[in-house]
């Protein structure tokens, strides 16, 4: 008799394999996922950052090189996480002073300390910071920084740089007279002296106002000048009695504080643009900072070379306020003859002018 066979099949449910299946799918976009984004990440991490380079006609050694440009330099890179860096080249590296500008529109340098009188006859209404005693020193409760930056917005940026991106600005510290054996406590003393200049029209009109004698005397020649007696005085910074030794040479400086050229850091316009959106946030939101920061240096700075002056036998010499005035009158003619001949050139020397004195009036 033959028994049946009976074969049992169990099948599982049709909604268990459904299941199964979307979680096999999920687990592998899982995977994939995770692959995806270790890439992402890893290209993050090994991603070139951008570098610029920044032509600087100062020594490393100077105090704007290693506690300015420098720390900027740093912050920027900080703020960006490492995907922007500032490389800089001080000492004239890329290329001399006179050049730099140049540089920076052929795209040889990316970056430059842009000084408007260091290029005489190429930017002639920066010229205006050095008029002697029209726009007041950058100060926290001076009117000297809100003058400077309307000069920039409203006439510099336009009509002399327009070819790049100009970002934070500042001042250097007020000329100073740095006599070698005779010092200057008023206005007569300084008759028939012969005093050097760095260079420019305004300064030499300033001395035969005043009845001296004005020599081109530039920096580098300073000292041998003074040391010989070719020059009896000179107008400079104050703070070159460290930078160029002068307190070695020059045992008197009368505090004249009259007008000093500005700065601003320059960056190359098609280098501006490329740079993506984000970057030239953080670029800009570090310029006043970098302003504050600058500001700063140059007042511990002061204090520091003010105080080895001193203990080197410097005599420093203050004008009183009724003394300075004779200066002030005296010299008033070198504003009207800037101005008449920035209009003769074309420019609005006249409307920056009563711009500035607006500013001062308020």
């Amino acid at each position: 008799m033959q028994k049946d066979c009976f074969i049992l099949r169990f099948k599982k449910p049709k909604m268990e394999v459904t299941n199964m299946k979307r979680l096999l799918g999920f687990f592998i976009l899982s995977i994939f996922f995770i692959i995806s984004v270790s890439i992402s990440l890893n290209a993050q991490t090994t991603q070139k950052p951008i570098e610029l380079n920044f032509a600087i006609s100062d020594p490393p050694t100077h105090y704007y090189v290693k506690n300015v440009y420098s720390v900027w330099a740093q912050e920027l890179e900080k703020r960006t996480g490492g995907r922007f860096r500032i490389i800089v080249y001080a000492g004239e590296t890329l290329g001399k002073q006179a050049e730099q500008y140049d540089l920076l529109l052929k795209g040889a340098a990316h970056l430059i300390t842009l000084i408007g009188p260091q290029y005489p006859g190429r930017f002639p209404l920066s010229d205006v910071f050095n008029l002697p005693f029209l726009i007041p020193p950058d100060g926290p409760n001076s009117p000297g920084k809100v003058i400077r930056d309307m000069v920039y917005e409203k006439y510099l940026n336009p009509i002399h740089f327009k070819d790049v991106k100009v970002l934070w600005k500042s001042r250097f510290q007020p000329n100073v007279l740095h006599m070698a054996k005779k010092p200057v406590r008023t206005i007569k003393d300084i008759k028939g002296q012969i005093i050097g200049i760095p260079g420019g029209k305004i300064l030499a009109s300033f001395l035969k106002l005043l009845g001296a004698s004005p020599e081109l005397s530039p920096s580098p020649e300073v000292y041998t000048n003074l040391e010989k007696g070719i020059i009896n005085g000179q107008i400079l910074p104050f703070e070159t009695q460290l930078g160029l030794r002068l307190s070695e040479v020059a045992k008197f400086v009368t505090m004249t504080n009259q007008g000093s050229a500005s700065l601003c850091i320059a960056m190359r316009k098609q280098t501006w643009e490329v740079l993506p959106p984000d970057i030239q946030k953080i670029v800009l939101d570090t310029n006043p900072w970098a302003e504050d920061l600058i500001a700063k240096v140059n007042i511990t700075t002061f204090e520091r070379i003010l105080g080895m002056s001193k203990r080197a036998g410097v005599e420093i010499i203050e004008l009183p306020p009724e003394e300075k005035a004779h200066w002030v009158e005296a010299t008033k003619a070198v504003e009207k003859e800037w101005v008449k001949e920035m209009d003769s050139k074309g420019l609005p020397g006249t409307a920056m002018y009563n711009d500035i004195l607006k500013f001062l009036a308020k």
